[in-house]
């Protein structure tokens, strides 16, 4: 089966005075929820980027190659994006 290239997307997303406080559903318990999962995500990203990159040197298939790097810029792209906001 033929797998989908990853593309690597600029992400810059604009967050603004428009966001209500409770986001989520007007809901302050899943507001806050979600909110704290949120800062678990850098790191978890940054572990996925380690393993990914421990294996590298063993992928020997191009394509797979070529997803991986595609995986790898994604995944530090998302990294930036949440130590920014």
């Amino acid at each position: 089966m033929v797998q989908p290239k990853i593309r690597v997307r600029k992400m810059d997303f604009p967050f603004d005075d428009g966001v209500p406080r409770h986001w989520m559903g007007d809901c302050a318990k899943f507001t806050h929820a979600l909110n704290g999962l949120h800062l678990l995500f850098p790191e978890g990203e940054r572990f996925f980027m380690r393993s990914v990159r421990h294996y590298m040197p063993h992928i020997k298939d191009p394509d797979l190659i070529e997803r991986v790097s595609g995986f790898y810029g994604q995944e530090a792209r998302h990294g930036l994006e949440h130590e920014r906001t």
